[in-house]
């Protein structure tokens, strides 16, 4: 029988019973104690030469040294979404993921969450057991749709997501570790803190759930959009301001027994031996970038004629293909200083907290604000009012939208989707 958690006690039952059966273990190693992880050619890399890069760039502008992740290939992550059973629905099937960065250990993660490495099998792991519905052309799915989408564009460089949407026509039986949720129990974990990953929130964000209400939505007017027209004022498209540089050579960095440092703030690479019988293997080493502190993002909302809009930010992020995005209104990484208008907003009227990625980063927090603004709040050049239906237009968009934009508007989907949730 397809496992179901058909409410959050349910759910919350489920991810703490597949905690305790993980017998997950993590413990600081050094790079003398093993030999998956090494410094080669300046950078630091995994045997294989798969997986990801530790690399230095060089921005040749201003002259500064920066630390990277270095994942040029797209991740893959999917949805499986079973429209409706027995008129009731849709249904998501979501993962219990055991990652050693996550605050918590367990979030609920996307059908697929998959590098490169751990799809092509590099380490010998298990298979998913769903891949084939959304990388075969799987005979059951009835619909697909898929958009690439931007990664955090201050940690990683030039790496991109690979959302997939696939629909089954019933409820597919349940591996260890996955579950179906109906999409009101989902729209109710986005409102928690630590329970929803940050794949599965852009997957949720970028989705037109509305697409599966069996009405048909209202015909969008096409308009000239000033986001838009600011943003590819900006960005490049093609950027060769940066040049690789050996981690071993640059003063910014620190090369330690057990970690690679930043030195101008409290940042470190360190590696990490983990156990857990939940995963593709059940042990590895690997590196997790810590960072003290938590970072925030923060989404003003206000009503312009009676309609609700939003205040989006052209953001700066030299790890992007454009070296831009189109981001939250405020967003600060853990070691960012606040603006001082920042320190003067009102309180959040929603919000939650989340721990980024956590087989990259360890306990690598951002905090999540939704907070209501009256429309004469005195904005910079590069912010803009948008309404839902053009936050809508840049969400689906491919590389386009930042992935703190997506984890916030993950809070809307009720908004953004009014007829399903209606149907």
């Amino acid at each position: 029988m397809p496992r179901i958690a058909n409410t959050i006690e349910e759910l919350q039952a489920f991810l703490a019973e597949t905690l305790r059966t993980s017998s997950f273990h993590i413990q600081r190693t050094s790079f003398d104690a093993q030999e998956e992880w090494l410094i080669k050619d300046g950078m630091l890399s995994h045997k294989t030469g798969g997986f990801f890069h530790v690399i230095g760039l060089n921005d040749m502008e201003d002259d500064s040294d920066t630390l990277y992740l270095f994942q040029p290939q797209s991740a893959v992550t999917g949805l499986l979404i079973c429209p409706s059973k027995k008129g009731l629905g849709p249904y998501v099937l979501t993962q219990a993921r055991i990652e050693p960065g996550n605050t918590g250990v367990i979030q609920l993660g996307p059908t697929i969450q998959s590098t490169p490495a751990n799809f092509l099998r590099l380490h010998n792991g298990k298979k998913n057991p769903y891949l084939d519905y959304l990388y075969s052309g799987h005979r059951h799915v009835t619909g697909f749709h898929s958009t690439n989408q931007l990664d955090l564009g201050k940690r990683y460089y030039q790496k991109t997501k690979w959302h997939n949407f696939a629909l089954v026509s019933a409820l597919l039986e349940t591996a260890d570790t996955y579950i179906w949720l109906p999409l009101p129990v989902l729209a109710e974990a986005v409102k928690m803190d630590f329970i929803l990953n940050t794949d599965l929130r852009s997957l949720i964000a970028v989705f037109e759930w509305d697409s599966l209400s069996g009405q048909n939505a209202h015909p969008e007017q096409t308009q000239s959009s000033a986001i838009l027209e600011y943003y590819l004022k900006k960005s490049h498209s093609v950027n060769c301001r940066n040049k690789f540089i050996p981690i071993d050579q640059s003063s910014a960095f620190s090369i330690e027994d057990q970690a690679i440092r930043i030195n101008k703030n409290n940042q470190e690479i360190g590696l990490y031996q983990i156990e857990t019988n939940h995963r593709e293997v059940q042990g590895w080493t690997q590196p997790l970038w810590r960072a003290e502190g938590r970072g925030k993002a923060i989404l003003l909302c206000s009503k312009l004629s009676g309609q609700r809009v939003f205040l989006l930010t052209v953001e700066e992020e030299k790890g992007t293909p454009s070296s831009f995005s189109i981001s939250p209104s405020y967003l600060f990484y853990p070691e960012d200083t606040h603006t001082p208008e920042v320190n003067n907003l009102p309180p959040p009227f929603a919000r939650f907290a989340q721990s980024d990625e956590g087989g990259r980063f360890i306990n690598h927090e951002f905090e999540f604000q939704l907070i209501e603004v009256n429309n004469d709040f005195a904005i910079r050049e590069n912010q803009f009012w948008v309404g839902i239906d053009e936050l809508k237009r840049i969400l689906s968009t491919s590389n386009l939208c930042n992935i703190q934009l997506r984890g916030l508007c993950s809070l809307l989907i009720e908004q953004l989707n009014p007829m399903i949730f209606e149907a």
